[in-house]
């Protein structure tokens, strides 16, 4: 079963790229490694773990503050 057309259509080259470059022009080779979409599977949760630890801390932090005196 193929993919509908307009997967086809929106993943057009002449849409995306310039001119005489096609998708595969941009596949990883052994000299040249593009990005790969797999390369964030690690920083995405490490940014929510370490959002997390700012929040807690951030909270106790307000938590122990002593009001301001007036």
């Amino acid at each position: 079963m193929g993919e509908p057309h307009w997967v086809n259509s929106f993943w057009d080259d002449e849409l995306w790229l310039p001119p005489n470059v096609t998708w595969k022009d941009l596949e990883s080779t052994e000299i040249v490694q593009y990005a790969n979409f797999y390369d964030l599977w690690l920083p995405i949760p490490a940014a929510f773990i370490v959002m997390s630890l700012r929040i807690l801390i951030e909270r106790d932090t307000l938590l122990l503050a002593s009001p301001n005196p007036e």
